[in-house]
């Protein structure tokens, strides 16, 4: 009989398995690049304020016995740094709050809902095309592209990766 573990079979079968996995990583960078591309034609180029925007995405570890599913969670976004549950700062570091901005009410403490000082359409019109921009992609192919357990950010210079494990 003849030993299949030595057998030609499976050195073709490893040989193959490798070849594959370059292939993915190959098209996992080529869809990181032309994803930046596109950002940076649609987004970056027409709006010289925004200079980054991300998103967080991953399968839940727990979901109280049922079964975990993956969400990009676009909606939740971080653009420029800040994020919608900031506190009212417009500007850090040179960063505009485009977030803060695109909102005609936010909420005060002891107020309730005001009307924004800060208002700018234009930072609404931002955010706006970035969520368009996002909902081009289903949630396979944001796991596909950038995987699972992973911060999106999206520069005008590219696209970097950056793990998030600190979720539920």
């Amino acid at each position: 009989m003849e030993n299949l573990k030595d057998s030609e079979f499976f050195s073709k079968l490893k040989e193959n398995q490798e070849k594959l996995k370059s292939l993915r990583a190959e098209l996992t960078e080529t869809i990181k690049i032309e994803f930046g591309k596109t950002a940076y034609d649609f987004l970056f180029s027409r709006y010289p304020k925004l200079e980054s925007f991300s998103w967080r995405q991953y399968t839940n570890y727990f979901n109280d016995g049922e079964e975990c599913y993956f969400s990009a969670n676009v909606d939740d976004l971080e653009i420029n740094g800040f994020t919608e549950y900031e506190d009212d700062e417009l500007e850090e570091d040179g960063r505009l709050n485009i977030l803060l901005m695109s909102q005609e009410q936010i909420w005060k403490s002891g107020s309730g809902n005001v009307h924004n000082e800060m208002f700018d359409e234009k930072a609404l019109e931002i955010v706006n095309n970035i969520k368009m921009f996002l909902s081009h992609f289903d949630e396979d192919d944001l796991k596909d592209a950038f995987g699972d357990h992973k911060k999106v950010l999206v520069m005008a210079t590219g696209v970097a990766l950056i793990d998030y494990t600190d979720h539920d």
